[in-house]
């Protein structure tokens, strides 16, 4: 018979609506379930969970009253206008009285119209947008790397998006359709989430989808993919794709294919050709191969911007500060690398700027076997332990090796910092 209904679940913090239904499903051994409204990743209380036909609620428990409180941080600017963001401006905020911030707060009583801002939707849910737009212009893909032949199929759907006044769609997954297929095939990423979200913001796409890829999509017929996910759940007037893109169980369906469904299900349907730079199309694979050689230009051609890793700065052993070059260690994840070696660097910082050098492999001069990412920032000294950081590789200076000893390796050191303020300049 199944289970059918609506669980209340009381989310703890640090956990994501889509990764709460995710535990729901495999508890209760649910094929079908979705969340009736969302809790930001840190936010606690009441989380609805449709199951089986309850999920034919949403749009009733959506429209019902709710109750939140909150803590109100003054003072600090973030880049993203929320608490998850890093901060990017301060101010002193020890003068304001309470008084003061009723008096602010009394033009959000009442009922109020809330109008999205441009880049309106981030979705971690595939059932999460049916009811938030009427119709749309919809592409559909991993977008690795979002290099210049993905942001060309990106540019048609705003095109598309702006002729026809509706919205423009970008449905991608996470993590990618091979990683669920055969994970030890699964090549490494060359774009993290927020990376993929920074760019589409940046490109005015109105809403993206991060669809988590698993048994239940992967049992999708063709025919099933477009009803249910691009007709049902996207409200797609016109789905646009790239020429090469294959969907459906076993990617039994083709560009060609989606356009024979779109005759029978009566949507549009635009197939983008290849970009071609140096005589061959672009794609994510020829993107790795420059990477993996440190042609780190013809990666930036591919790519429409230079190459950039993301990671949490992270304790190392504190070899750079004794040497006197003090080094900021990060953990790239499953992030596709150059190769070993030392790189003139661009960091981003709490959305700040600041120039680098950058070392990556084993350290043989102390004849150590972890491999290790350590970056230098020129003129810097602060403690930035737990920080998220964005590392741009802009050129290489030359590969690692093993020197006679510790003095030796300072000089190169040295050499290396002024190779790397020269190239950076």
């Amino acid at each position: 018979m199944g289970i059918h209904g609506v669980l209340n679940l009381n989310k703890p913090p640090k956990l994501t609506s889509r990764q709460a239904v995710d535990c729901v499903k495999r508890i209760l051994n649910v094929k079908k379930a979705g969340h009736g409204g969302t809790l930001d990743p840190d936010a606690t209380g009441v989380l609805l969970i449709c199951l089986g036909d309850g999920t034919k609620l949403f749009e009733a428990l959506q429209a019902g009253t709710k109750e939140y409180e909150g803590t109100l941080i003054l003072g600090i600017t973030t880049d993203t206008l929320d608490a998850n963001g890093q901060i990017i401006k301060t101010a002193d905020a020890s003068r304001i009285t309470p008084d003061q911030i009723r008096s602010v707060c009394q033009q959000f009583v009442g009922e109020i119209e809330q109008i999205p801002p441009m880049f309106s939707a981030i979705y971690y849910d595939i059932e999460a947008p049916s009811e938030s737009f009427q119709e749309s212009i919809v592409t559909v893909g991993v977008f690795d790397g979002l290099h210049i032949g993905h942001q060309t199929v990106i540019q048609q759907v705003l095109t598309q998006a702006k002729k026809f006044k509706l919205a423009s769609f970008v449905l991608t997954f996470d993590p990618p359709p091979l990683a669920f297929l055969a994970p030890e095939r699964c090549p490494p990423t060359l774009t993290t989430v927020p990376k993929k979200i920074e760019i589409l913001e940046k490109l005015g796409v109105d809403a993206v989808v991060f669809a988590r890829f698993d048994s239940y999509l992967q049992q999708m017929s063709p025919n099933t993919f477009v009803q249910q996910v691009l007709l049902q759940r996207l409200h797609a007037r016109q789905v646009i794709v790239g020429y090469d893109w294959q969907f459906g169980k076993g990617r039994s369906g083709n560009a060609e294919a989606l356009k024979e469904l779109g005759d029978q299900h009566q949507f549009d349907v635009m197939i983008v050709g290849p970009v071609q730079l140096h005589d061959k199309p672009v794609h994510s694979t020829r993107v790795r191969e420059a990477i993996a050689r440190s042609n780190l230009d013809l990666a930036s051609e591919f790519l429409g911007r230079r190459y950039s890793i993301m990671g949490e700065v992270v304790k190392g052993e504190g070899r750079g500060r004794q040497i006197g070059f003090p080094t900021a260690n990060i953990d790239a994840g499953n992030q596709m690398l150059p190769s070993s070696g030392v790189y003139a660097v661009q960091v981003k910082l709490e959305g700040c700027m600041f120039a680098g050098v950058l070392n990556m492999g084993t350290r043989p001069t102390f004849d150590g076997e972890k491999f290790q990412i350590e970056t230098h920032l020129f003129d810097f000294e602060k403690m930035i332990y737990g920080k998220k950081i964005e590392i741009s590789f802009i050129k290489k200076i030359r590969t690692e090796r093993r020197f006679p000893n510790p003095d030796m390796l300072v000089n190169q050191i040295k050499q290396d910092v002024t190779m790397a303020k020269a190239i950076l300049k």
